[in-house]
């Protein structure tokens, strides 16, 4: 600070107070210039002047000094084209033009200076790739000639990430669609991990501005169309203090601006089904004449861009608009569909046609081939949904495989629109200060036929039973400042709004709507506009998930400060956020019935009696949730950074940083808010449990003679429901008492995330042909707010399911709230309220080689290890075996009866585990850690992962913007939980047994790409030059080996742990053998050895012990290719109208790529012994056990027009 002047050193407290005060989450979006100035012995010339020109604006952005060391360094410097001149009195000037500034580049331009006039003139141009002589950063660009002459299928800009080394893509679909929904309603999400982080890890901007939904930091906000994209940079390891937000991947994309030329384009993008090759799974017939067709597809794509200048030298506009419309069609084939006469009541086959209710146990009362007592509330339903003319849910028909007719095939029709925009304006307001704005606005209606996120469902003639209309809008604006207060002195700021939401209404015949009619007396009002849910055995369900608002919102300020000290470039800034998010929770609150095959006469099938239940009003189950809650939620986000990048000597430089993170826990202004925590749980207050596993409340019946728990910590509503609250906290403020320790939040925050980063760049040899790199740095991640909101969506007293059994269709709750909503434990949400900022830890190792013919070969190693990663775990597991000696009971059951055919005549024992259903398991709540509790599935900080990599890449560029890039990861991936809440933990006392392979891990991924215009006649110049002259290729090749699979089992839980009914768990079987050896393997019928696992042996009390990811998946390869003809129509160079044709193939060879396999092992667990023979039959496994059941896409086709200006 000492060699400042006082006001610079104002100025810059000035600016620190400023950034400290106000900040948001916002990432670096410029570039930089650097280097060092000595003459022709290596002596450093100090005092040297170098002038950056932008000269895509024709703007002189910088006029610096070199230093005391004979360095320079311009940073915050905007995208684009630069040339860089040199003078020192007594030399010549030296200039390099046709330098490239992409976003986050640090350039080195150094000077090596010659003797003479400073008039005389060397001129060189840049060499196009460069390597990184300032930064250990680990990063991938993606040019703006790639993002869009490469082949992009459904050109989504998310698809270019995989083309870097160490990105792993563990989708099952090639098409990435944009938004949150794929046609047809099913749940999209960004599935790519970088350098083996979690796919929920990564932080996605735009012109440094948040685009990830915190929600479940898996989806995104805005899509900004291809064309208006100028490039972006994925930093995947050892990045600087600069960056933040996420733990891993920093993936930046910019938006492209004006120039002092005006451009743009207009251009459509065409697909119909009769260009692409059929599905494979259409293709099972033995006999290809009998091969289902495509489904129908109409495909639109058409938009444009302008962009150039309002004021020359000084204004700059673009602007970019997309629009898509897209019709497509998936065929579903249903079973078990009622037939006219069944929807009247007249069956074929004999079923219990009524169901007495009224006594404990019911029974069936009649049995025939006629239902005529048809309750009113079926009634309804047939009239508003099924119809009995067909009218509504088509009549179905008989088929090879299902001679009795109750088979229903048809075309379901998805709409998928989208409608974006995106303005920027660019002034540069005096020379020392330039002014940015920008605003994207996304929209994205949809028709899912299936409903939001589910799928399926019944089809329907006008619009389809679980039909919903969607729309996602997207909105991010941008305005940000920089100013070079000195040419030593660079200050940045800004705010940031992005947003994003989801608004689904269902619109099929289960809306309210358009069934009127259908009433039941429910125990609580509903508010999602659907009518109750229904579920048939061996029938498609009635589901939807209703009405769904969900919004995302995020203002900030951000602001930095650069100051150039000698050899130090000091960067100072910081970053605050306000997120908030609300949604409601959905389909629960509007009732579901579940109609079984109960009392089916012998010979009838499944499906008849299920509907026969239907029609006569007998419910095997009745659930509803009193309320669909909708909390709001806020949390502030604030980070800070400290980055000195020290040129040490010309030739080596370090880089050494700190950034402090705070996410702070979200509060609710609904104060709707609860949690479980382990910590105020009072053994003493647990409710009694009686010998069934059922809560004994004062004042109801016990059995076994169980005594109520007077003390018991339950509190009754004002609807007079009673529920068990023991160990829960709620946000202060409301009527219930059991506030939370940190107030209006449900867990602690953690403060201290500094994070050191540290690294250095070595001009190995001196020539700037070969660069050593490395680096070590720490990254805090912020979690997911879905999980808070999560808890409340399904815990008391915010909410409370009743549950009722064998009760009337028309008046399940027989017209009252009951006073214990359900006698069985109820399964609790949480988070784990001792929370701790999971962080990764990044280190890397490598060199880049400059290579002769324009060329570069990167090769580093790559590693992470991060800790207190989130994950769930079923906290109120038994401890295996515990039943045996706590309950007093046997580790198996065993029933003999007749066996089955032929041998009819015989008797057969038939022995398994003793729990095999969630009912069976009920009397294991008696010992459960937390009395009085099912499962307790919370989100807990306890996981860990570690990956290791090689990651090479080698560039070259050619003539006319051509270019080929080659990237290969040899990788692993190791973790001993997956994901932030969706994959549990099989047995809570040994999480150790969970180590394995992570679900993105993929052993080897090379991929490619290429732009090659070809040289022939590239000029057009003559008749035959226009004739043969003009052709493109470009091409993107990925070939990747397979995603780990786990193997599970159901029905099952030998160890007798408790997962079988509501817990986040599972259970595994044991590994015999090697499932990737065998014969006859990596078939649609058998991808793996399906005898390598077997079910846990008879008499042993333990969890099965085969690993997580121990079946290695399908790799696939794909072969994206594209051909062009570009025509030159008139203008001169920088003013010429050009035409592109561009045909397009997407997995051109057609190859058939399985995505995924069925993993379920065994769904029972019976050994049967034949009495007579002494013969015993072990469990068999399930038919579809090793099944491709999931296929990559077939080869699509592509055809365009662009035109360019």
């Amino acid at each position: 600070m000492g060699s400042l002047t006082r006001r610079t050193a104002q100025i810059l407290c000035a600016a620190l107070l400023f950034v400290f005060a106000i900040a948001m989450q916002a990432q670096n979006v410029t570039g930089s210039i650097s280097g060092t100035v000595t003459d022709s012995s290596g002596a450093l010339l100090p005092n040297s002047t170098v002038t950056i020109t932008n000269t895509d604006t024709n703007q002189v952005v910088r006029t610096i000094q070199t230093s005391s060391a004979g360095s320079y360094s311009a940073t915050s410097l905007p995208l684009g084209t630069y040339t860089v001149s040199i003078a020192s009195p007594g030399f010549k000037t030296r200039t390099v033009t046709g330098l490239t500034l992409h976003v986050n580049d640090a350039l080195t331009v150094n000077g090596n200076m010659d003797v003479g006039a400073s008039n005389d003139v060397i001129s060189v141009t840049a060499d196009q790739l460069q390597l990184n002589f300032e930064n250990a950063t680990i990063s991938g660009l993606i040019t703006g000639t790639q993002v869009k002459e490469l082949v992009l299928n459904n050109r989504n800009y998310e698809q270019l990430l995989a083309l870097q080394p160490g990105v792993s893509y563990g989708g099952t679909s090639d098409q990435l669609y944009i938004g949150t929904s794929l046609p047809g309603g099913t749940t999209a999400v960004v599935s790519f991990s970088v350098s083996g982080g979690r796919n929920s890890a990564n932080n996605w901007t735009i012109d440094g501005v948040t685009n990830v939904d915190r929600g479940s930091n898996l989806t995104l906000l805005s899509y900004p169309s291809v064309d208006a994209i100028r490039e972006f940079r994925t930093l995947r390891n050892t990045y600087t203090a600069e960056f933040g937000g996420s733990s891993n991947g920093q993936i930046n994309v910019v938006t492209r601006s004006g120039t002092n030329a005006f451009h743009g384009t207009v251009y459509e993008f065409f697909r119909n089904d009769v260009l692409n090759a059929n599905d494979i799974k259409n293709k099972q017939a033995t006999d290809p004449s009998k091969f289902t067709p495509r489904s129908p597809l109409r495909y639109n794509d058409f938009g444009g861009t302008v962009g150039g200048p309002l004021w020359r030298d000084k204004a700059f506009f673009f602007f970019s608009g997309e629009y898509r419309r897209v019709i497509n069609y998936a065929s579903s084939t249903l079973t078990g569909v009622p037939t006219a006469a069944e929807r009247q009541g007249n069956f074929s086959t004999p079923v219990c046609t009524s169901v007495n209710i009224s006594g404990t146990t019911p029974s069936c009362a009649s049995t025939g081939t006629q239902v005529t007592n048809i309750s009113p509330t079926a009634a309804a339903y047939i009239k508003d949904i099924f119809s009995t003319d067909g009218s509504k849910i088509p009549l179905p028909i008989a088929t090879a495989t299902d001679t009795t007719g109750h088979t229903l095939i048809q075309n379901q029709r998805s709409v998928y629109n989208e409608n974006q925009e995106i303005g920027r304006l660019d002034y540069n307001l005096t020379k020392s200060l330039l002014l940015t704005g920008r605003v994207i606005w996304d929209d994205i209606p949809t028709v899912e036929p299936g409903g939001l996120f589910a799928g399926g469902g019944y089809p329907g003639n006008g619009t389809t039973v679980n039909e919903s209309h969607t729309n996602v809008p997207g909105r991010s604006i941008l305005g940000r400042f920089t100013w070079t207060a000195s040419p030593t002195l660079v200050l940045e700021g800004g705010y940031s709004y992005s947003t994003g939401a989801i608004v689904s209404t269902p619109t099929g015949y289960i809306s309210r709507s358009k069934s009127p009619d259908i009433n039941p007396t429910l125990p609580y009002p509903t508010t999602l506009g659907i009518v109750p849910l229904v579920t048939m055995t061996a029938a498609t369900s009635l589901n939807s998930a209703g009405v769904y608002d969900e919004h995302d919102k995020e203002h900030g300020i951000f602001a930095q400060v650069t100051k150039n000290i000698g050899r130090h470039t000091v960067i100072i800034g910081a970053q605050y956020a306000r997120y908030m998010k609300t949604e409601n929770s959905t389909g629960t609150n509007a009732g579901s019935f579940s109609f079984t095959s109960a009392f089916a006469p012998t010979g009838t099938q499944n499906y008849n009696q299920s509907f026969a239940n239907f029609l006569s009003g007998y419910a095997a189950t009745f659930t509803q949730a009193s309320v669909a809650l909708t909390p709001l939620l806020k949390s502030n986000m604030l980070e800070a950074f400290v980055q000195d990048n020290w040129k040490v000597t010309p030739r080596f430089t370090a880089n050494l940083g700190v950034r402090y993170s705070f996410f702070g826990q979200p509060h609710d202004e609904n104060k709707l808010l609860d949690n479980f925590d382990p910590a105020t749980f009072d053994p003493a207050k647990a409710v009694a449990v009686d010998t069934n596993g059922q809560i004994c409340y004062t004042g109801s019946a016990c059995a076994g003679g169980t005594t109520p728990n007077a003390s018991a910590d339950v509190i009754t509503l004002s609807n007079g429901q009673k529920v068990y609250v023991n160990g829960t906290i709620i946000n202060s403020g409301t009527s219930f008492g059991h506030d939370s320790p940190y107030g209006q939040q449900i867990a602690k925050s953690h403060n201290l995330n500094f994070a050191p980063r540290l690294g250095f760049a070595w001009d190995a040899r001196g020539n700037q042909k070969t660069v050593v790199r490395g680096g070590y740095g720490i990254a805090f991640d912020s979690s997911l707010f879905g999980t808070y909101e999560q808890n409340s969506f399904a815990n008391a007293p915010f909410v409370q399911s009743s549950s009722y059994s064998n009760v009337s269709f028309d008046n399940p709750a027989g017209g009252t709230v009951t006073t214990v909503a359900t006698p069985n434990p109820a399964a609790v949400r949480g988070t784990t309220t001792d929370f701790k900022t999971p962080y990764t830890q990044h280190y890397s190792l490598g060199f880049q080689q400059s290579l002769p013919w324009n060329s570069v070969l990167s090769v580093d190693y790559v590693g992470e290890h991060a800790v207190h990663l989130l994950g769930i775990m079923d906290i109120n597991q038994v401890a295996p075996g515990a039943f045996v000696t706590q309950l007093g009971v046997s580790a198996t059951t065993s029933s003999t009866a007749a066996c089955a055919s032929p041998n009819q005549a015989q008797t057969c024992t038939t022995q398994t585990y003793r729990y095999t259903s969630s009912g069976s398991e009920l009397p294991l709540n008696r010992i459960r850690p937390y009395k009085g509790y099912n499962a307790i599935n919370v989100v807990t900080n306890l996981f860990g992962s570690n990956y290791n990599s090689l990651q090479t890449q080698f560039q070259k560029r050619f003539a006319h913007n051509s270019l080929v890039e080659v990237n290969y990861t040899y990788s692993k991936a190791l973790t001993d939980n997956q994901t932030d809440r969706s994959t549990a933990v099989q047995d809570r006392t040994n999480i150790r047994a969970e180590y394995g392979r992570s679900q993105l891990d993929r052993k080897h991924i090379f991929t490619a790409d290429f732009v090659y215009a070809l040289p022939w006649f590239y000029d057009q110049k003559g008749f035959i030059g226009h004739v043969v002259g003009g052709w493109e290729l470009s091409g993107v090749v990925a070939i990747n080996s397979g995603l780990p699979f786990t193997p599970s089992v159901s029905n099952q839980d030998p160890a007798g742990i408790g997962f079988l009914g509501a817990s986040a768990a599972g259970g595994r079987p044991d590994q015999v053998g090697d499932p990737s050896k065998g014969s006859g393997l990596k078939t649609t019928t058998k991808w793996f050895n399906t005898a390598a696992f077997a079910p846990v042996p008879l008499g042993q009390v333990r969890a099965g012990n085969s690993p997580r990811g121990a079946i290695n998946g399908p790799g696939y390869q794909r072969w994206d290719v594209g051909l062009f003809r570009n025509f030159r129509l008139f203008g001169p160079p920088e003013h010429r109208v050009d035409l592109q044709f561009r045909a397009e193939a997407f997995n051109v060879f057609n190859h058939n790529n399985p995505a995924s396999i069925n993993t379920t092992a065994f769904t029972s667990a019976n050994w049967v012994t034949n009495n007579t023979t002494g013969v015993t039959t072990p469990p068999q496994p399930n038919s579809a056990f090793g099944n491709v059941n999931v296929w990559r896409d077939p080869r699509i086709m592509q055809l365009a027009v662009k035109i360019n200006y």
